[in-house]
């Protein structure tokens, strides 16, 4: 008798659980954009051509804090940039961490503050972005609602089911038209053939080749500019390549160049006792990377949608090490002798003092975004494209009442 029902309730289990499958879904790539010009207090982009963007990172705002200096602290860092570039800052990106023991007043409480900032701003999740007292599902939610208000900055988009691996990847297009801002997932952590990060996926690097093919279409079929198509890269967790422009860059290797003329510091991991006042000699080999490479710098690399240009895609900028602030011009040295394309591959500076950090490397990171090479440069060189200022200050520094 107890067989039969076995038998039975067999049949019964197996269709509640195919009924149970999530049916993924392969949206048009067009459904993937978001025009910069969505966002209620988009700024016009100058004769110049340069877009800035304040980048921030690993903020890990939590319910275990006195969150109130850690807004002023990322507000101090927020003033600065609009001064430097004259209040014509266009966009706030955040790569990832955002949030660590965090609950849902705390994550609305983050978003009124970057609302309350009248520019426009995005973010890109990291591996800590779940830990909290909601699901990956309620955060997307919330943020979709949140970005689709006419009153919102938030530029935004998590296509529901659908084929890309992760939350939220997406594009932000520039009223240009030849520019994007690519938004990708980088993921959390791997649980199946090792135990550590996770890597940026074989569909979510299909994905960004989509995006890159629909914008050379959108260009090809318009009128109004005659620049070259190219985009940045925001994502948490640096992808191998990184490790690799360190090693080289160190050793003075023509194929990978420092970009930037702060002191350097190479930490990915937890602090090893460093030196505090020789930052530039710490070499953390334990990077922060995925073990395995799924070849998404490579497929960059080798996009290209001008034969003069190089790659569409000119940098990529991470988040997730929190003591290194690098910025590295990169092609592997075992690239064919023709094969000159280079990718900038940078790390941001974190956000606040939360989890660990080096309080002489706090504050964000601005990108001057060129609308074409930099004079003099050669155009296949993705710093060509770019110029970098750090902002760096202390929690010592804010004033009562400030």
């Amino acid at each position: 008798m107890k067989l039969n029902k076995v038998l039975f309730l067999a049949p019964v289990a197996f269709l509640s659980l195919a009924s149970c499958a999530i049916i993924r879904q392969r949206y048009k790539i067009e459904d993937y954009f978001i025009n910069y010009t969505q966002a209620k207090n988009h700024k016009e982009i100058d004769d110049t051509g340069e877009f800035n963007i304040l980048q921030l990172s690993d903020i890990h705002m939590s319910v275990m804090d006195d969150a109130k200096t850690h807004y002023k602290f990322m507000q101090k860092t927020i003033d600065e940039a609009k001064a430097i570039v004259q209040d014509k800052l266009h966009l706030i990106v955040i790569t990832g961490d955002v949030f660590t023991f965090a609950n849902k007043d705390t994550v609305k409480e983050l978003c009124d503050f970057f609302e309350s900032q009248d520019t426009p701003w995005t973010l890109t999740f990291g591996n800590h972005d779940e830990q909290g007292y909601f699901s990956i599902d309620w955060l997307t939610g919330y943020l979709t609602s949140l970005s689709e208000r006419n009153s919102s900055n938030l530029l935004f988009k998590d296509m529901p089911n659908d084929d890309v691996f992760g939350s939220a990847n997406f594009a932000i297009n520039l009223p240009d038209n030849h520019r994007q801002i690519i938004m990708i997932d980088s993921n959390r952590y791997n649980y199946g053939q090792y135990y550590g990060y996770d890597s940026i996926h074989a569909d979510q690097i299909d994905w960004y080749t989509r995006v890159a093919n629909h914008a050379r279409e959108i260009v090809s079929l318009s009128k109004e500019t005659s620049k070259a198509v190219t985009s940045l890269a925001f994502f948490h967790i640096p992808v191998p390549e990184y490790l690799d422009a360190w090693q080289d860059a160190s050793n003075n290797k023509e194929n990978s160049t420092f970009l930037k003329g702060e002191k350097y510091i190479y930490n990915n991991g937890w602090p090893e006792n460093p030196e505090p006042d020789i930052r530039n000699v710490h070499k953390d080999t334990s990077e922060g990377s995925p073990k395995i490479n799924t070849g998404f710098f490579e497929t960059a690399r080798h996009i290209e949608l001008d034969d003069n240009v190089g790659s569409y895609t000119k940098g990529m900028f991470v988040g997730h090490a929190h003591t290194n602030t690098n910025c590295m011009d990169y092609r592997p040295s075992d690239s064919i002798e023709d094969d000159n394309n280079s990718i900038a591959l940078c790390y941001g500076v974190k956000a606040t003092d939360r989890v660990y950090c080096d309080e002489e490397m706090m504050g964000g990171q601005l990108i001057h975004y060129f609308d074409s090479a930099a004079d003099g440069s050669e155009a296949k060189k993705g710093s060509s494209w770019f110029t970098l200022d750090l902002i760096y200050h202390k929690y010592a520094d804010l004033k009562d009442g400030e």
